[in-house]
């Protein structure tokens, strides 16, 4: 070729370009491809459709007005030569590069029905690679021209199999990508995390590096629909990362896009517009409307949430103008009117606002985009509610919360976390059965920042039932503010409040803390207060003993949460019906964990498990940090706690020496002894079973050294002496020793 070229002998060099350049496509060698066809006179080039098609597939994510008139070119010459395959490569291509240019010489639709046409003829002919190009800008249409979302992530799977099937590993990962990105719109978010997560691998072994980016791009958008921020942050870092390393200017606008959305969900709206609007300059210095409506819709959007209604509409208005006329896109055509339909009810427009909104849910009902049609029913609820028009806001209510719930969605991308919350409460002010129940849920956990001060109104509603279950809402997001305590009580006592380890200064005097102490001795729940006054006060009389019980309970109450809502009391120690107990939900106590993890052991090993077994005994021994509150040794109450944990940690290490044994780990299973040992000295069936290991591992003098150690200890403690079966295993090791 380099000879060809230098000679400029054209001709042959045309000929090896048009012989190999899909192979060379196929074997990634683009930048190659590319040099040789700059190589070549203009004029060569631009009445050859084969080198005219190998120039935009080279730079596969070119999208500028020359790339959609060289593959319109190449389309047309194709078609006049008659010549098959040409016409399929250069139709697959010329639909998404026209899409994304928002260049359309040849409008989306008749290239949409001229590739159906195609298809049949691709199929006749037994190519599955234009096939599969076919089907790929097929779905590319679909999905962002037709609006017909679900038809074009099916064109997209089977594109996705044939690629498969002919090891085409780059374009399956680009065409996985689109589907999930046809999930993500329609609100079919676990298919789409289904998708993304099946190809992970595939991304990160095979693809090259531009084919990377649009799962990345998806893996966001899904993250951002899914109201999930941190992560989407994270995945536009590493976005970045990914443009920078490799120079892939052309993800810039989508970067933008992604990015402004994220300053706005944050309500950073100065950021987000400042971003919004580098983004709609970019879009206009390089012609594309595509990016120049998503720009505005992002402004659009920013306008809306500060309230500024006619920029607004001004904005979404220019944004329904691009996506019906200059880059046709039924679906970003609906969201925009929706969006418009909002900022109408807000202006009081109703007619016109009502007829958006009407549009929006036919459409998004006709395709179940069931995240946008959530959207459409609460936005006409509000609409319906400022008309007076109660029956059809409730109905609009529980519609749009029916497929909320159903769909587990938490988070809305035009109506953002402000209108979920103007739309739960009003939910639970219009008494919607059908809603009220997930409206709570999420004003509890995704909405729980709500100032109290909002629930203010429904707190004084003529309704009973509303204001109960106001305030159980408004108790709910309290609790969920109270940092969770962590209580340590095996080798020493400790309380970490949050993330810090609370201080003596900070305890209201002693008798808070040996209430706590005696709480979680008696296991922390269903405890009678009688049972502690008895306790801690067993020398007072009965009126003084309740006195000092209700002063430390308060104590302690305060010294864990000093901000105490007076209204809801402590969210971390419950008296009801004189009975005690820690808040289960945010009170961990570390003493409680070890009996469920011993149990467990047990029943993996009944279920002949014994890896399983083995590893929650290693759980329950690694929770095992020593004794039981041994600051108090006198105590009967601590005491009898402190002896029924030892025996549970004695337990598992003696269960998990066995199955140790059993696995022929000796070492590991003359340690579990010697922490046994450790805990309890007086059991002497561990010094046996020491011995025994220590002498199968030809460790005669550390079996020795256990015997004397055992029989030590019963003397000193028992005066008595080891078992004969113990002095019998000695005598054994010596008669060993001194064969030897």
């Amino acid at each position: 070729m380099k000879y060809f070229l230098k000679a400029k002998d054209y001709p042959r060099a045309v000929s090896i370009i048009e012989r190999l350049g899909m192979e060379s496509l196929q074997a990634g060698r683009t930048s190659d491809l590319s040099q040789w066809i700059s190589n070549l006179p203009s004029e060569i080039i631009h009445e050859n459709p084969w080198l005219l098609l190998y120039q935009t597939m080279a730079q596969p994510y070119s999208v500028g007005t020359e790339t959609v008139q060289s593959l319109e070119k190449a389309y047309k010459l194709f078609k006049q030569r008659g010549e098959t395959r040409g016409i399929l490569f250069s139709l697959a291509r010329l639909i998404p590069v026209s899409i994304r240019a928002g260049f359309q010489p040849i409008p989306i639709v008749q290239l949409i029905e001229e590739a159906k046409a195609s298809l049949h003829l691709a199929e006749l002919v037994n190519n599955p690679r234009e096939t599969a190009m076919l089907l790929h800008a097929l779905g590319t249409g679909y999905i962002l021209v037709e609006g017909e979302i679900r038809k074009g992530v099916r064109f997209c799977q089977n594109a996705s199999l044939l690629f498969r099937q002919i090891k085409e590993t780059d374009l399956e990962i680009d065409t996985k990508a689109l589907s999930a990105l046809g999930l993500i719109q329609i609100g079919e978010f676990s298919l789409a995390e289904d998708i993304l997560k099946s190809m992970e691998r595939t991304v990160e072994k095979h693809a090259h590096p531009e084919f990377k980016i649009p799962p990345f791009m998806a893996d966001c958008l899904l993250a951002i629909y899914q109201g999930q921020f941190k992560k989407a942050k994270d995945l536009c870092e590493k976005l970045q990362t990914e443009i920078d390393n490799h120079g892939f200017v052309w993800m810039v606008p989508w970067t933008l896009d992604i990015s402004g959305y994220l300053e706005f969900c944050q309500r950073k709206f100065a950021e987000a517009e400042e971003i919004g609007n580098r983004y709609l300059s970019l879009a206009q210095s390089i012609k594309n409307p595509v990016y120049k409506g998503l720009a505005l819709r992002l402004l659009g959007l920013i306008s809306l949430h500060r309230q500024d209604f006619e920029k607004a509409k001004e904005r979404i208005h220019q944004v329904t103008e691009i996506f019906s006329k200059e880059a046709p896109s039924r679906h970003e055509l609906t969201r925009a009117k929706m969006m418009m339909g909002l900022i109408d009810y807000h202006l009081k427009e109703y007619e016109s606002a009502e007829e958006a909104l009407k549009e929006s849910l036919d459409y998004f009902n006709e395709i179940s985009g069931y995240q946008s049609l959530t959207e459409a029913h609460l936005i006409m609820a509000f609409h319906k509610f400022a008309k007076g028009q109660r029956d059809e806001a409730v109905f609009h209510l529980e519609t749009g919360f029916q497929i909320a719930r159903e769909r587990k969605y938490e988070y809305f991308y035009i109506l953002s976390d402000e209108y979920l919350k103007k739309a739960c409460l009003l939910a639970l002010e219009l008494e919607v059965d059908q809603a009220v129940d997930y409206a709570a849920h999420l004003l509890a956990t995704r909405l729980s920042h709500t100032p109290d001060k909002e629930f203010e109104p429904l707190s004084h509603h003529p309704n009973l039932k509303i204001r109960n279950r106001t305030r159980e809402i408004r108790r709910t997001i309290h609790r969920s503010r109270a940092p969770h305590l962590s209580i340590e009580t095996l080798g020493g006592f400790r309380v970490i409040r949050g993330d810090a380890l609370m201080r003596e200064d900070e305890w209201d005097r002693s008798q808070p803390k040996q209430l706590l102490k005696a709480i979680v001795s008696y296991g922390t729940k269903e405890i009678p207060k009688e049972t502690l006054i008895d306790q801690l006060w067993p020398e007072e009389r009965p009126k003084s003993a309740e006195n000092d019980f209700k002063t430390a309970l308060q104590r302690l109450r305060k010294s864990l949460e000093p901000e105490m809502n007076k209204e809801f009391g402590s969210s971390y120690i419950h008296l009801q019906d004189n009975i005690v107990s820690l808040d289960a939900d945010l009170c961990q106590v570390d003493a409680n964990d070890i009996l469920p993890s011993v149990n467990k052991g047990q029943e993996k090993k009944k279920k002949k498990n014994p890896r399983e077994a083995l590893s929650t005994y290693n759980e329950a021994i690694e929770m095992y940090k020593g004794d039981f509150l041994p600051d108090e040794t006198y105590l009967p109450w601590a005491e009898k706690r402190r002896e029924e944990l030892k025996g549970k940690y004695v337990d598992a290490l003696g269960k998990a020496a066995n199955l140790y044994d059993k696995q022929g780990a000796v070492r590991k299973a003359i340690d579990c002894h010697k922490k046994m040992i450790q805990v309890d000295p007086l059991l002497e069936e561990s010094y046996q079973k020491l011995m025994s290991l220590c002498y199968s591992k030809g460790m005669y003098n550390e079996a020795l050294r256990a015997y004397e150690s055992c029989q030590k200890v019963l003397k000193k403690e028992l005066h008595s002496k080891p078992d004969p079966l113990t002095t019998a295993l000695y005598k054994m090791i010596l008669e060993k020793i001194q064969s030897t």
